[in-house]
Order: C-alpha cells, then sequence, then structure tokens
C-alpha cells in the first residue's frame, strides 16, 4: 500500500514538473487613419502585433496627389506606406493637395499676358495680367474659357491644361488737330542706301503722304496717315530691294536683315509679299521671327550687339556695332557659295536659316 502511494505521488510530482509550459498570448496594437480631405489610407483590420512592422495603402482621390504622410515611425515609397516596428496604437495622417494643372499664356505681337505659366491647383482659377505694349491697347484674350476685366483676366476653373492668348491692336494716340504721324530710321545694307527712294504701303491703303528720300547717311524720315499703320517700307538700288514693316508710330529700319526676317515670318520674297493683298498676315509672326533669326546669326558666327536683337527698331548709325553687323553679312555672302541677296531670300523664305553664310 505505501508502494502505491509513493508511485502515485511521483507521478503527480513528474506531471506537475514536466507537462507543456503556458504560452503567453501575444500582444497587438491598433493602427488607425486620420480622416482627411483628398483621399485615404487603407489600413485593413489596424491589428499589428507588438514589434512587428506592417504595409498600408495611401490612395489619393481623383485630382489630387500624396503630399506627405507621418505617424507610426513609417515611410513613404510610392503609395506604399511602411510603419515601423510597432510598440504602442499609433495614427497615420496622409496629407493630400489637389493636382497642378498647367495655364500658359501665348507670345504674342502688342504685349503679353504675365506670368508667362500658371500650375493651379485642380477646379480652381488663375488670374494673367494684361499689359500692352507702348502703341498697342489690349482688345480681347481668348484661352481657357475665362473673362477680362480692364488688365485682369481670370480663367475658368481648371480642369485640363490651356492656353491663354491676348490679342492686342494698334492704339495710335491722336489728337483732333492731328493730320499725320512720322515714320523715320536708317535705310542701309552695310555701307548707306543713300539718296534712294523709300515707298511705304499701309493698311488703309494709302502710303507716305509726299516722296521720300534717303539723305547720304541712309536716314529717312516720312508722314502717313494717322489711320494709316502698320506700313510696308520698300528702299531699293541697282543690287536689290530691301523691306521692313511699320506697326507703329516712331522709329523702322530697312537693312538686309528686316528684309530677310519679313521673309522668314511670310515664307515668300519680299516682292511676291508686299504685292499679297494679304501681307499683314505675317505681322503677328515678326517678333518670334526675329527672335529665331539672331539666334541663326549668332549659332553662324555673327558679333552681335550686347543688347537685344530688334534691327527694325535699334537706333544704329553708320558705322557703329549695328552697322557692322551688316557689313559682315554682305562679306560673308560674297565669300559663300550663294550667288547673292536674292539667292539667300529664297533660302530663308522656305525656313533655311542653317543656309546663312558663315561670319566672315
Amino acid at each position: 500500500m505505501l508502494r502505491l502511494i509513493l508511485i502515485t505521488a511521483l507521478c503527480m510530482g513528474l506531471m506537475a514538473c514536466g507537462g507543456d509550459d503556458e504560452k503567453e498570448e501575444p500582444v497587438f496594437h491598433s493602427i488607425t487613419a486620420a480622416e482627411v480631405e483628398g483621399g485615404y489610407v487603407a489600413i485593413g483590420n489596424g491589428q499589428v502585433r507588438d514589434r512587428h512592422m506592417t504595409v498600408v495603402t495611401v490612395v489619393p482621390a481623383a485630382h489630387y496627389q500624396i503630399a506627405s504622410v507621418k505617424g507610426c515611425s513609417g515611410k513613404l515609397e510610392g503609395t506604399s506606406y511602411i510603419t515601423g516596428s510597432i510598440l504602442a496604437d499609433c495614427v497615420i495622417t496622409a496629407t493630400f493637395i489637389p493636382e497642378l494643372i498647367k495655364a500658359s499664356a501665348a507670345s504674342v505681337v502688342g504685349g503679353a499676358a504675365m506670368p508667362a505659366v500658371i500650375d493651379a491647383p485642380y477646379n480652381t482659377y488663375a488670374k494673367f495680367t494684361i499689359t500692352a505694349d507702348d502703341g498697342y491697347r489690349i482688345k480681347s484674350v481668348t484661352g481657357c474659357g475665362g473673362t477680362l476685366v480692364k488688365a485682369t483676366f481670370t480663367t475658368d476653373r481648371l480642369t485640363a491644361p490651356c492656353t491663354v492668348t491676348p490679342i492686342f491692336e494698334i492704339d495710335i494716340p491722336v489728337t483732333p488737330a492731328a493730320t499725320s504721324i512720322s515714320l523715320m530710321g536708317v535705310a542701309a545694307e552695310g555701307a548707306a542706301l543713300g539718296n534712294s527712294l523709300v515707298t511705304a504701303k499701309c493698311a488703309d491703303g494709302s502710303g507716305f503722304l509726299s516722296a521720300v528720300v534717303t539723305d547720304v547717311q541712309g536716314n529717312f524720315s516720312g508722314q502717313v496717315a494717322p489711320t494709316a499703320l502698320p506700313c510696308a517700307l520698300t528702299v531699293s538700288n541697282a543690287a536689290a530691294s530691301y523691306y521692313s514693316v511699320a506697326t507703329k508710330v516712331g522709329r523702322v529700319n530697312i537693312t538686309p536683315l528686316t528684309s530677310l526676317i519679313v521673309s522668314f515670318a511670310s515664307q515668300q520674297k519680299g516682292a511676291d509679299w508686299l504685292a499679297n493683298n494679304n501681307w499683314q498676315d505675317a505681322i503677328p509672326q515678326l517678333a518670334f521671327a526675329q527672335s529665331l533669326f539672331g539666334t541663326a546669326l549668332a549659332s553662324a558666327g555673327y558679333t552681335l550687339p550686347n543688347e537685344a536683337f530688334l534691327p527694325f527698331t535699334v537706333n544704329f548709325q553708320v558705322g557703329d556695332d549695328w552697322d557692322k553687323v551688316l557689313d559682315q553679312l554682305q562679306a560673308s555672302l560674297k565669300s559663300s557659295n550663294i550667288a547673292d541677296f536674292d539667292a539667300l531670300v529664297n533660302l530663308i523664305k522656305d525656313g533655311n536659316l542653317v543656309s546663312l553664310p558663315a561670319a566672315k
């Protein structure tokens, strides 16, 4: 009997000492997402085991993008937010910003819309300031479905990229007593075109009110009617004729540079452009053509004055830096395989700016 009691006690002791240990229950922490505008954080059941990491997805709403995400010691990779090791309940807060829509201002003759580009939040408005150059006034503004009030153009709500195009018209301040306006400048091809006849063909069908002839330095001055502008100008010598355009009162030069730019903008030889009833159609293209032509001259090695490339209106005199550009062009043309200035015009009117003779 004593033996049986000892065996039973021993067995019970073995069971007490040698059985499975009790397993600890795992600890979980809650992850939640703050409610914000513009999207949400997809968390799942929101339970993460102690000292473990998890990945959640950041989902922007339509036309929003992720700006930042913080909380739970995580980091953002694309649209995935990887938490740090979770030691306690925590909150993930995502910030979203509206998609940016680009509204651009077209480059036109007569003025500008500023700024050149606006990146506006989706479904909001953009405002441009419209400024006319001297001698022009604002006529209207098109694009982006907006409204013009004085000099401020406000777009409709922006939902897609669009372009604002200001339209300017010539503004000639004329007093009741005024009977004419002045056009003056220099006619030169390197050497001054002295004692040469200058003619004008104006938008109203008129021309100079009296004959205009250059002096020995190529200077000229003539009067046109106050309503005449714009006017196409021509000067000729034995070798060639040159063309230019006056869009406002004051200075306008006539040189091989202005003639080539007119042909480049109109895609016609000067005589054909002037004979065309639609000759004014090339005027809106002149500013862009002038810019490209100046770049092409610089690329061909010409020494341009350190100022804006404005051959139509620059105040120059025979022998100065601008006149030297004309001399350089004449010398380069003579040493090239281009037959004459008329042949160069044929190349330039077809858009071949790379055909400019290399500078000599």
